[in-house]
């Protein structure tokens, strides 16, 4: 700063140190940063790709596949982009899923085709409970049988 500019904001401060302090000026409150919210704190693990024992890749099967999606879309995804970053799918299949769920009632898609929003349903949040337990065992076992076998 110049001198002309410190001497300038040392008399501002002066001045204002000197008012009562019923005119003293007030600081501004501090607004909180809107948070998005999510369905769940911590979001479902991400899809890992298995080796077997002649070090090919291991591929997920159907219902994997489809738990993951709605398994993402439960913790709030709902942009196609964002659900196959996560899922590690890739845009046909992941179209597909997506079609298979809105035919059975599950996901129900909104916007223009160009600001398409996937949201789950009622029947879906209900189908993603009951699959949940059941489902996520069977997927471990099979997981667990391809990496032995």
């Amino acid at each position: 700063m110049s001198g002309l500019e410190v001497a300038t904001h040392e008399y501002i401060i002066e001045r204002v140190e000197a008012l009562p302090p019923e005119e003293k000026p007030k600081p501004k409150p501090k607004i909180p940063r809107r948070r998005r919210s999510l369905v769940r704190a911590t979001p479902p693990p991400r899809p890992t790709v298995f080796y077997g024992t002649l070090g090919t890749a291991i591929h997920r099967g159907r219902l994997e596949l489809v738990y993951d999606v709605l398994s993402w879309m439960e913790f709030g995804l709902r942009k196609p982009t964002h659900i196959m970053y996560h899922t590690n799918l890739s845009w046909n299949p992941l179209m597909e899923i997506l079609q298979c769920l809105i035919d059975l009632g599950w996901v129900e898609s909104r916007g223009a085709s160009h600001t398409i929003q996937y949201l789950l349903t009622d029947e879906g949040r209900e189908a993603i409970r009951t699959l949940k337990g059941p489902a996520h065992r069977l997927i471990l076992a099979l997981r667990k049988k391809r990496l032995t076998g």
